[in-house]
């Protein structure tokens, strides 16, 4: 059955709605403006409104305000936001704070009853003002009331007057209640000239808009008309369909009138080329810096769309629901819709007709044109030629769903659940059997008939009846769509995006690469693009080049105009994209790019330190204790809707934290003392990052402990205890010295106590530095435990010192002291134990002073601290007759690797405290005629890797009773 239903619809864009349900305090809108940092200022009768593109921040008496009616908005120099209330009072906005201008009590008594109509302030913060049945006031900044004009209500003409404060803002006023049977008079001025007056033709009354454009000329709106003023004439330029509320001027110096019901854009010549909400109120218009239009409404809230590119035809599901298809019909277009409808469009400006009806969705179209059959894919398949259905017969009652394709031999088939069927003299003939589900069919360069399925790609063998696997590489993959770019097969898949089959090469173009989705259910090719349908959206593959594959991408949803994302079919015609989406079919010109080169505009929120409100200053300084940081932020971009990504930075001196999030704050806890710098950056749908970073430089201070005359202070205390206790030690050996008898072993005893006494400063040193790390780490705990144990460490060397020889039980407990300094001060990097056996008289055995701490820190320095896993250090005790024999072990790098590194670093660093303790070791064995044996053996492992080093001392058994 052929139907002719006119569908009542044009192509228009998209409008996003906001009311009260999004944030709006009131549906009743009277002006919009965008300030500077590129936020929206909305004046309704339940106050002042701003957004950010994320969410609305209302102000109302409660902020400040006397009444909650805001009529008119204007910006300053300063960027604040002045505001006129229903009592006519003026208020601005600054730094969050609604304050009142300072003579509003004066303004409020002229207003009185009546009602506030308009109102400016100039460079010197004079404010300007007109009020119904008064006339124009100006209050200086000193509180200098001047009547500007005056109007009467016993007039004998209708007196219309506006006054041009600065050039293109104005203030305007009438007598009101305009009398029809009376003439009328325009009067107009502005600060350098007196007033002048012409009359007004009757239909010329009523409200009045003045405007001056780019190019200065001065419209004005006079009820239903538009005119220009020249010369003190006015001439009028073009009627519009409703009263006139207000005129704006685009970027494109495009001009807009808003009226009663709905907005006009006129051309140049002032003629109406298109119309859009025209059932709505619309009270001031604005344009954003990214180029979206936004329209206030009296009863309605808000309306914004993005793009004037993009255009729609919107469905009623109750007439036409979700358009599946689309196909070319010579120079129309037709789409298959879900309840059964035919639909076509002859081009984007005419109204779209519904051709044919039936209940049964129809899920592929194909136009022959040699026969100008319009061949439909359904339940009761069929085709429509001269405007009439005609059935298509088929033994088993088949029904079609899947594509159509003619073949090169002029055949023409379709790809259904269970098999490819012929269409031959207007019936159906199944020509082959499958064992695959087809969900799509093409016929390459070649003459081979190809059938994406669920599990792969496959040839269609005309002498075999058979499938063949065309590519084993892409098996179990859903393909839904075959088509050629250039020489290449190109793949919609359900997952992997797009596949190009390139020879050996897989091209795999899909999220990873830029795709608004990895799921492609459609995909068309014009020339050097690709067009992929997903369910996120259209994306726009653009190739550069083949050889190598060289393309961008650019992708088409939600922010660029679409009305929603879930896309059924597209298709290429006049160099336009249709694209059939769930709820509308759109259509943009493929050589507009929809790509928002605009950058966000980036702002800081708020800062709290410490969870105190702080504000941002330039280099602040804040102390060591005000160390934990929640910074807010965030970018204006409309058309992103809320969807914008952040790259934060935030740089000390060589350290550097980064990382991109969607989130408008951020929080740092525990910041070191330091110089920072904080960067934010944002990036929009389209990829455009902002070019203009914010950022914010701080310093957190350091604690005195952390002072560079704090620590020379400790260091100097601690050199100076240092040298007295060393010089105190050297002074007792040299008099010990002086009372032996034997000149040569007086001689080799000084050479041993002098090589003792370099070891503990060395020693001593070591231990400072450390203590030094942990306050400038700033770490109190742990430089707390580590001077406890050092104490007790120094009162060892004290003891110790003024022996050369002590026992091993004190030398023991010294050593095991040291490494758990170490311990600590690696952070357990390593387990260290202890073994002595049973038979070692600890106690009464003598060993030289401070003979084990160096092989320990040998161990520890260029064995353990370049080990990458955990390090481990055993030192064991045995005892025989005739000796002690102390094995330090360790398993690090080995001496070989150590060697290595140290001169890598570029050091000339020798270890002093290995080399004097192999001195003491030889000196000691001159002085007492003994032999300690003493060797160094490197560890190796079953792969003849370096698996650590083996210290072996054995000490010549000499005791003494520990008993006092």
């Amino acid at each position: 059955m052929i139907c002719c239903d006119s569908f009542p619809q044009l192509a228009h864009p998209i409008f996003k709605h906001f009311s009260t349900e999004s944030g709006l305090p009131s549906s009743q809108v009277y002006q919009v403006l965008q300030d500077k940092k590129g936020y929206l200022w909305f004046a309704t009768d339940h106050g002042l409104s701003r957004y950010n593109g994320y969410e609305y921040t209302n102000y109302s008496s409660a902020d400040g305000l006397t009444d909650n009616t805001i009529f008119k908005l204007q910006l300053d120099k300063q960027d604040r936001v002045w505001m006129q209330s229903f009592s006519g009072q003026i208020f601005y906005m600054e730094n969050g704070t609604i304050l009142p201008f300072k003579y509003n009590s004066k303004i409020k008594e002229i207003v009185g009853n009546n009602v506030p109509l308009s109102f400016y302030i100039d460079e010197n913060y004079d404010a300007y003002f007109t009020v119904s049945y008064k006339g124009a006031y100006k209050v200086n900044n000193v509180g200098l009331v001047t009547q500007i004009f005056k109007t009467s209500v016993n007039d004998l003409n209708n007196r219309i007057y506006f006054y041009e404060v600065n050039k293109g803002s104005f203030i305007s006023v009438g007598n009101t209640n305009f009398n029809f049977n009376i003439s009328s008079k325009l009067y107009f001025a502005n600060k350098n000239s007196n007033f002048d007056s012409i009359n007004l033709k009757s239909n010329l009354t009523g409200q009045l808009y003045p405007f001056r454009t780019k190019n200065n000329k001065l419209l004005l709106s006079l009820s239903k008309t538009l005119c220009i003023l020249e010369n003190k004439k006015l001439i009028e330029l073009c009627e519009l369909p409703d009263f006139v509320s207000g005129i704006f001027e685009d970027k494109n110096s495009s001009i807009w009138i808003a009226t009663y019901n709905g907005v006009y854009k006129l051309d140049s010549n002032f003629k109406i080329i298109e119309s859009f909400l025209t059932t709505e109120f619309i009270s001031s218009i604005v344009e954003d810096f990214e180029g979206g239009y936004w329209f206030t409404t009296i009863n309605n809230g808000v309306f914004y769309y993005s793009n004037l590119i993009v255009r729609s035809f919107i469905f009623d599901n109750e007439l036409l629901k979700e358009p599946l298809c689309i196909e070319h019909k010579g120079k129309s277009l037709v789409a298959g819709f879900w309840n059964g409808k035919l639909v076509q469009f002859n081009n984007a400006i005419q109204k779209p007709e519904v051709i044919y009806s039936d209940e049964n969705y129809i899920s592929n179209i194909y136009y022959d044109e040699g026969s100008k059959k319009l061949y439909l894919a359904k339940k009761a398949p069929g085709f429509i030629k001269n405007n009439r259905f005609y059935s298509i017969s088929s033994r088993n009652n088949l029904g079609l769903k899947g594509d159509f394709i003619k073949r090169k031999n002029g055949r023409l088939v379709n790809a259904t659940i269970g098999g490819i069927f012929e269409i031959e003299n207007d019936s159906i003939s199944l020509s082959f059997t499958i064992d695959q589900r087809a969900n799509c069919i093409f016929e390459n360069r070649r003459n081979q008939v190809l059938l994406g399925c669920n599990t792969g790609l496959f040839l269609l063998n005309d002498q075999t009846k058979k499938l063949e696997t065309f590519d084993k590489r892409i098996n179990d993959l859903r393909i839904d769509k075959v088509a050629e770019i250039d020489t290449f097969l190109c793949l919609a898949t359900r997952g992997r995006g797009v596949l190009i089959l390139a020879g050996d090469s897989i091209i795999q173009i899909d999220e990873k690469s830029g795709l608004c989705n990895s799921i492609i259910n459609n995909l068309t090719v014009d020339k050097n693009l690709i067009f992929c349908a997903s369910y996120n959206g259209v994306s726009k593959i653009e190739f550069t080049s083949f050889n190598p594959f060289k393309y961008s991408i650019t992708n088409i949803g939600l922010s660029e105009g679409l009305p929603d994302k879930e896309i059924n079919d597209l298709i290429v015609k006049d160099d336009t994209l249709w694209v059939a989406s769930k709820k509308a079919i759109s259509i943009f010109p493929l050589n507009e790019s929809l790509k928002n080169f605009i950058t966000p505009k980036l702002n800081f929120t708020f800062l709290n330190i410490n969870s105190v409100q702080s504000s941002f200053s330039k280099n602040v300084k804040y102390s060591h204790q005000q160390n934990n940081f929640s910074i807010g932020f965030e970018a204006i971009s409309y058309k992103s809707l809320g969807r914008i990504f952040y790259r934060i930075l935030l740089t000390n001196d060589n350290d550097t934290f980064t990382t991109i999030t969607t989130n408008r704050q951020v929080e740092f806890l525990g910041l070191k003392p330091g110089n920072y710098s904080f960067f934010v950056s944002a990036m929009n749908t389209s990829g455009v990052w902002s070019k203009d970073d914010i950022l914010f430089k701080f310093e957190i201070n350091s604690p005195f402990w952390e002072k560079p005359w704090f620590i020379v202070g400790v260091i100097v205390v601690f050199s100076f205890v240092s040298y007295f206790i060393f010089t105190r030690r050297i002074n007792r050996i040299r008099k010990e010295e002086s009372l032996q008898t034997d000149f040569n072993k007086q001689l080799v005893m000084l050479e041993m106590k002098a090589l003792r006494a370099q070891m503990n400063p060395h020693f001593i040193f070591n231990v400072i530095n450390s203590i030094q790390d942990y306050i400038l780490k700033n770490d109190a705990r742990a430089a707390q435990r580590y001077l406890s144990k050092f104490a007790k460490l120094v009162r060892s060397i004290l003891d110790n010192s003024v022996h050369g020889e002590v026992f091993l039980e004190d030398e023991l407990k010294a050593a095991e002291l040291y490494v758990e300094l170490e311990q600590q001060r690696f952070e357990d990097k390593f387990d260290f134990d202890i073994l002595i056996s049973e038979d070692v008289d600890s106690g009464s055995l003598l060993v030289p002073s401070m003979i084990l701490q160096p092989f320990l820190e040998n161990a520890i320095k260029h064995g353990i601290s370049n080990l990458q896993s955990k390090g481990k250090i055993s030192l064991k005790v045995f005892q025989n007759d005739t000796f002690v024999k102390v094995l330090i072990s360790d398993n690090g790098i080995g001496r070989a690797a150590a060697a290595v590194i140290n001169k890598s670093n570029a050091s000339d660093h020798i270890s002093y405290g290995s080399l004097i303790t192999t001195k003491r070791v030889e000196a000691y064995n001159k002085a007492h005629n003994t032999k300690i044996d003493l060797r160094v053996i490197d560890l190796f492992n079953n792969e003849n890797n370096a698996a650590g080093t083996l210290v072996t001392l054995e000490i010549p058994l000499k005791y003494k009773s520990n008993i006092i």
